[in-house]
């Protein structure tokens, strides 16, 4: 009785179903515009709080004098400039001067301030056509009411995706290639487990024929 063979046919055809998709993933992934837009914020009281009572803060506020002063830090370190970049920052007081780097007197080249604006305790923002790994600075200086214990609440999207929020946005590393490889690093590792597995079915499969055909 004649046996049936088995080529290295399904060893070639699993391993071509398991690496050439991820080939096409990661290059595709490449040639994709991505940006990527991180934040930190940082807080700084300059009058303590337990010195503020209702005739001080009047006073400040006659003087338009800050109590506390609110940096935000954003940047772009995706592979491509974001459209648009609305920000929204809200404080526990009000605001007495709005200021950013660069400013929009500046006209940068790598990025449109649209809107730069506050109302009370409210920030709005909205850049255009931000560029990559230079850093936005807004600074907010506003007097904290006296019986506020709120914290600053910020929103920020890119293109209609929410920020990432780091602690630092000044040392997020830019866009390469070092960062985009091990995102497919689990894909690889299953890829290989996967082609272990079929090689050493075969294997078997092999050996089991040619021991029947003794």
């Amino acid at each position: 009785m004649l046996r049936r063979r088995s080529g290295p046919g399904p060893i070639i055809l699993t391993i071509v179903s398991l690496i050439i998709p991820p080939i096409i993933a990661f290059f595709t992934y490449l040639n994709e515009k991505n940006p990527k837009i991180y934040y930190s914020t940082l807080s700084l009281n300059i009058v303590p709080m337990e010195f503020i009572d209702g005739k001080i803060y009047e006073i400040l506020l006659d003087k338009n004098i800050p109590s506390s002063i609110f940096t935000l830090t954003l940047i772009n370190q995706g592979n491509s400039l974001a459209n648009e970049v609305p920000i929204s920052a809200e404080v526990p007081g009000d605001i007495t001067i709005m200021t950013s780097t660069p400013s929009k007197e500046e006209q940068p080249i790598w990025v449109e301030i649209a809107k730069f604006q506050h109302e009370s305790r409210k920030a709005d923002v909205i850049l255009r056509k931000m560029g990559t790994t230079e850093p936005f600075e807004i600074n907010i200086r506003y007097l904290r009411t006296s019986d506020s214990v709120e914290e600053e609440e910020v929103k920020i999207f890119f293109d209609g995706i929410p920020a990432k929020k780091v602690l630092d946005a000044n040392t997020v590393p830019p866009w390469s290639y070092k960062t985009v490889i091990p995102r497919f690093l689990p894909w690889v590792g299953i890829s290989v487990i996967a082609l272990i597995i079929a090689a050493l079915g075969w294997l078997v499969r092999k050996l089991t024929i040619q021991r029947g055909s003794i």
